[in-house]
Parts: C-alpha cells; sequence; structure tokens
C-alpha cells in the first residue's frame, strides 16, 4: 500500500519526455512556475535525450539572436542612393574603358 502511493507521489511528479520538451519549450518564452520548473530539472537529471534537446535549443536560440543583431546593425549601416549611384558610375566608366 505505502508502496503503491510513492508510486503515485512520483508519478504525479515526474513528467514524460513530451512534457519535459513542452516545458522546456515553453520555458524560452515565458518563465515557469516553482514546481513546473523543478519537475522540468528532476526530468533533466535523469534524461539524456531531453537533456540534449535542451542544449541543441538552447544553441538555436542563442543563433537567432545573433542573426537578429547582424540584421539590425545591417540595417542602420545602409549606403545612401547618392553613394549607391556614384558607384554604380565609377563602375560603368571602369567597364567602359
Amino acid at each position: 500500500m505505502i508502496k503503491q502511493m510513492m508510486i503515485r507521489g512520483m508519478d504525479a511528479v515526474m513528467l514524460n519526455c513530451e512534457e519535459a520538451t513542452y516545458l522546456i519549450t515553453k520555458s524560452e518564452l515565458t518563465k515557469l512556475g516553482c514546481v513546473k520548473r523543478m519537475q522540468m530539472k528532476l526530468h533533466l537529471m535523469g534524461c539524456e535525450l531531453c537533456r540534449r534537446f535542451k542544449l541543441q535549443s538552447d544553441l538555436i536560440n542563442e543563433n537567432l539572436e545573433q542573426l537578429e543583431k547582424i540584421n539590425q546593425t545591417h540595417i542602420h549601416h545602409k549606403l545612401p542612393e547618392i553613394k549607391k549611384e556614384e558607384l554604380q558610375s565609377l563602375v560603368e566608366t571602369d567597364l567602359s574603358k
């Protein structure tokens, strides 16, 4: 009887991989509550596949953030139209030689 109660209690605390990956993804968008965060950490301690999923997910997010920073930087450094026309003129002059 006590063993069954302990098993039921553990089932209530432990997540399966589908639930864990959902929480991993959700945690990237919003802060998890204390219980969900602990459940996820417990699952990650025992599941290599979900740890790998989290590492890959973190890597993808870091790369996307870097790409966004690069895109924002390039947006602010566009060549003015007058400079483009000057360069085009120089190229055409050079090609006509």
